[in-house]
């Protein structure tokens, strides 16, 4: 269900409004048409918020690119581990795929092994893009064996070097 209405109280029992966060909450669980108990009037959170942002917003950004998906079973997963990109060939031809691999660099008794392994993209940029969806932590290895930092953040150390376009 939706909400419909709220009453919003102080400790008297008058009509009280409510914070940003509760409007933005409001509004992702009521819609434009919730109604907000005010001194005055009721207010529709349309008026009490009016240019809000919701999931339409979302669409509207996304388009028809859907974003890349993480598999159920490795959603546990998602923030954590390295995704290393790389160039590889098919048909003749250079492609980039990548894998998501389970430890972060940063524990020499990390668990290992590989998560999951990607599709193969002509451009680099997709598979970073397929590697940001899982983890901040994203390196791109070029042909050359260069090693470059696609993550977020300031590049660690190891890896001093931004991916270009990054």
């Amino acid at each position: 269900g939706r909400l419909v209405a709220l009453s919003c109280v102080d400790a008297t029992g008058e009509p009280l409004m409510p914070c940003g966060r509760c409007r933005q909450l409001l509004w992702e669980n009521g819609g434009p048409e919730c109604l907000i108990e005010t001194k005055g009037r009721p207010l529709r959170m349309a008026e009490l918020l009016p240019h809000a942002f919701g999931v339409e917003d979302l669409d509207a950004v996304i388009g028809e690119t859907p974003l890349p998906v993480v598999p159920e079973r490795l959603a546990a997963w998602r923030g954590r581990g390295t995704v290393f990109v790389h160039p590889d060939l098919s048909a003749g031809q250079q492609v980039w795929t990548a894998y998501w691999e389970r430890s972060a660099g940063d524990d020499a008794g990390a668990e290992t092994g590989v998560l999951e392994e990607g599709p193969s993209w002509d451009d680099p940029a997709e598979a970073i893009t397929w590697g940001m969806a899982r983890t901040p932590r994203v390196v791109v290895v070029d042909a050359s064996g260069t090693i470059f930092w696609a993550g977020e953040g300031e590049p660690p150390m190891e890896i001093p070097v931004r991916w270009p376009g990054v």
